[in-house]
């Protein structure tokens, strides 16, 4: 597979995204370790998987999920391209939730160790990385305090919103 260039990324000129200079590229490119495409159905990061590394997702769709104590699972949230995975994960520990595509999907692989890089050397963008792992968190918190008050007609309505207001971000790139 041939790799794409950070400054190449499909996902760059998305109005959703912020602009970076030629030395942000520059860093965001020497901690990236490759490209990985995925089928449909496929496992990304297993429960429990100890030091998975960080990715993004380049194009595609994926979703979170827990196993329940009766095998069932629960998806806490999908994923779409530009997302960024795996920062929920405690540097050592297992992985609280998994995540599986629902779509072929390509992701860009980063070491484990590349976020506190990006603070070290550039604490603006992990600032902003670091803002939007914790603006996702308040969004599935949201999610579920109002799950209990809807019922299953309005849960689906609010999951299409939410899917339609990413979709303008994401399709040209899906």
């Amino acid at each position: 597979m041939t790799e794409r260039a950070c400054q190449d990324c499909p996902l760059r000129p998305l109005p959703l995204f912020m602009a970076h200079s030629d030395e942000e590229l520059a860093l965001v490119q020497s901690l990236k370790k490759r490209e990985q495409k995925l089928e449909a159905g496929a496992t990304l990061i297993d429960e429990g998987q100890v030091d998975a590394p960080l990715f993004t997702l380049l194009q595609g769709w994926a979703f979170r999920f827990k196993t329940l104590s009766d095998g069932r699972r629960q998806i806490l949230n999908f994923l779409l391209a530009g997302d960024f995975i795996g920062v929920q994960q405690k540097m050592g520990d297992g992985a609280a939730h998994g995540v599986v595509t629902l779509t072929d999907a390509t992701f860009c692989v980063f070491h484990r160790d590349a976020l506190w890089e990006l603070h070290r050397r550039s604490p603006t963008m992990g600032f902003n990385i670091t803002w939007l792992t914790a603006h996702e968190e308040s969004m599935v918190d949201d999610t579920l305090l109002s799950v209990g008050r809807r019922s299953a007609e309005e849960r689906i309505a609010s999951l299409l919103i939410l899917l339609f207001m990413a979709w303008p971000a994401t399709k040209t790139i899906l």
